[in-house]
């Protein structure tokens, strides 16, 4: 489930203060998750700091106001130099819309809920564990510390445009370059191509019913 379904929270787009719930739904909720203790986040990294604050938010609304999280505990899971948040502050950087980070933690830029949380670091390697080599270079790429062994791994595996399989999956760095591929692939379907534009817009105080 994503936290937008579990906590009824907002789209990003919207950048005023969270709205309270309905009534019927913010009961709807306390009864669903009264019994819960424990609330599990995977792939922290792409939780921003705003969309932590309004977790926060949302559960002292349902629960406990007196109480960092409603009183309920959080566990979080992922890797911090992974995907980051879309549109958003890292999740340990104050965020734009907090309303209890003291004056220290905005002197210092430190996000008051982050500082919380206890921190275990996990040393094993599983998915990589038979590959020491790659593990080493994407480890040493994280950190910008690559040797020319590293480089030479990773440069091993780079594949030419033109050898690229038809069916391969692309991924680019700007938008202008996806537009320009895709572009490109839809001339050589030789079909007539359709453009569909959509824009997204948030209105009112996006109070949920």
């Amino acid at each position: 489930m994503t936290l937008h379904n579990v906590f009824r929270l907002p789209p990003m787009q919207y950048s005023g203060p969270l709205a309270a719930l309905e009534e019927g739904l913010a009961n709807t909720l306390r009864v669903r998750y009264r019994e819960t203790d424990l609330f599990i986040i995977d792939e922290i990294s792409m939780c921003g700091a705003t969309m932590f604050q309004r977790i926060d938010a949302r559960l002292r609304q349902l629960f406990d106001r007196s109480k960092p999280f409603g009183g309920k505990s959080i566990l979080v899971v992922g890797h911090l130099r992974q995907l980051p948040p879309v549109g958003e502050k890292i999740i340990f950087k104050c965020p734009d819309l907090a309303r209890q980070e003291s004056a220290r933690s905005q002197l210092v830029g430190r996000n008051p809920l982050w500082q919380l949380f206890q921190y275990y670091e996990l040393t094993e390697i599983m998915r990589q564990r038979n590959a020491h080599a790659f593990c080493k270079a994407l480890n040493n790429m994280s950190e910008g510390v690559m040797d020319a062994q590293d480089i030479q791994l990773i440069k091993s595996r780079e594949v030419a445009k033109s050898d690229a399989p038809t069916d391969a999956v692309w991924l680019f760095v700007t938008n202008k370059e996806c537009e320009e591929f895709n572009k490109s692939l839809h001339l050589s379907l030789g079909t007539e191509s359709i453009v569909s534009t959509a824009v997204d817009t948030v209105t009112g105080t996006y109070i949920l019913h």
